[in-house]
């Protein structure tokens, strides 16, 4: 008898405060009908009619964190009035603070949203439209984002970090700043815009993220052949450490200094990406094609680049010491200046490769790489007469994209290359000792 008098006491707690909810809520819409008839949205409406209206959304917003139903019903509310829409660049209600954590939102269309500096951590955004929304600095930890239209969304300094990404469609986005580690964005699109827009990575911080494809059951092949799409994107200075980047599509993407030791880069589609002044120690890049590659500056030393093609790759100063180049295509690529030391070139295509300035080869080896086609220096250890090395962007020093490399043009500067490539084979031997 007490047992079932204590479920019937919590059955009618939990009634009466339920009850307790539901009344709040109509009394918040009731209030709010009044704001909006008071000309809530225009311009001209007072600053304190605009702030009672923000408090009061705040206030039920906090009392009904537990109540993801009724939350869903304000953010609605809100939504459809037209009073958090980014529209005319400012929300008319600033929900910056709210916490709106573990919301159920999937396939809601929220284009144009603003809901910038809220708490969205484990919130369900499945499937839902949030193109073009102001998301800067909100809290997506763990948020479930799979298939969400992301669209030209603003996500600059957002914390993405263990959220669920994959399938989404992030082409056009702003990420700079913003945080992914450990991120699970397989199959996400982050590709150019149909207006040419790129993606914006830039100093994104996708430590141990998974961008890759074809680990995982998938009932389309061509799903199973691809990875994450980053064609074009803007990623300089983005960091992705211990990275899954196996089959992702980074062609023709703006990598300048991005941290990329220790990423897995297995199949990776990287056919004239911008990697200058990148770090690729120890990087597995076998059998990649990075034909017109811009590679210059970068550190490549113990790379794994057996069976590459780097046809017509700029590989000027690069610290290629201890690099694998079995059998890699460098035909007609410039290594002005790059250091060969310990590198194995042991069937490797060097006709018309550029060898002016490399440091590490003896004069046997000089002999022997002019022999299949290089154009070396008489005395490699001269250098000073090289011709100066043009690599897009490097020389910009300033750590925030200039107006000429801004990604919202689309407009990512394409590596100078010189020749076609050179597809006759060669097998007999060049391999440098340190």
């Amino acid at each position: 008898m007490i047992f079932i008098s204590h479920r019937l006491g919590r059955s009618s707690r939990e009634r009466e405060d339920d009850r307790r909810r539901e009344d709040e809520l109509q009394a918040y819409f009731e209030k709010m009908e009044l704001f909006l008839k008071e000309h809530l949205r225009e311009p001209n409406a007072g600053a304190e009619v605009r702030g009672v209206a923000q408090a009061r959304t705040l206030g039920v917003l906090q009392r009904l964190r537990y109540d993801s139903t009724r939350r869903l019903s304000v953010i609605k509310f809100l939504y459809g009035s037209g009073l958090i829409k980014n529209d005319a660049g400012n929300a008319i209600i600033n929900l910056q603070g709210a916490d709106l954590g573990e919301a159920d939102l999937r396939w809601t269309n929220l284009s144009n949203i603003d809901l910038h500096g809220t708490n969205l951590s484990r919130a369900n955004l499945s499937g839902a439209d949030l193109s073009r929304a102001n998301l800067s600095e909100v809290i997506l930890y763990r948020a479930k984002l799979r298939g969400a239209y992301l669209n030209r969304a603003i996500l600059d300094g957002a914390i993405l970090n263990k959220a669920a990404l994959s399938y989404a469609r992030l082409n056009g986005a702003n990420l700079s700043n913003a945080k992914l580690r450990g991120a699970d964005m397989r199959w996400a699109y982050l590709g150019e815009g149909h207006d040419g827009t790129v993606t914006n990575l830039y100093n994104a911080d996708l430590s141990g993220a998974d961008l890759s494809g074809g680990r995982f059951l998938s009932w389309s092949w061509w799903l199973r052949n691809i990875g994450a799409d980053l064609h074009k994107a803007y990623m300089r200075k983005a960091k992705l450490r211990g990275a899954n980047l196996h089959r992702t599509i980074l062609e023709e993407a703006m990598l300048h200094q991005a941290e990329l030791d220790g990423t897995g880069l297995r199949k990776a589609r990287l056919k004239g990406a911008f990697l200058l002044d990148v770090d690729l120690r120890g990087a597995d890049l076998s059998w990649l094609n990075l034909s017109g590659t811009t590679l210059s500056e970068a550190d490549l030393r113990r790379a794994n680049l057996r069976g590459t093609d780097l046809s017509r790759a700029n590989l000027s100063g690069n610290n290629l010491s201890g690099a694998n180049l079995t059998s890699a295509d460098l035909s007609d690529a410039r290594l002005w200046s790059a250091n060969l030391s310990g590198a194995k070139l042991r069937g490797a295509n060097l006709s018309g490769t550029d060898l002016r300035g490399v440091k590490g080869l003896t004069e046997e080896q000089v002999a022997t790489c002019k022999a299949k086609g290089a154009i070396i220096d008489e005395d490699p250890t001269i250098s000073s007469s090289q011709p100066t090395v043009s690599t897009p962007l490097a020389s910009q020093s300033n750590d925030t994209p200039t107006q000429s490399a801004a990604p919202a043009q689309g407009s990512i500067p394409t590596p100078v290359t010189g020749g076609n490539s050179v597809t006759a084979s060669t097998t007999s031997l060049c391999h440098t000792t340190g």
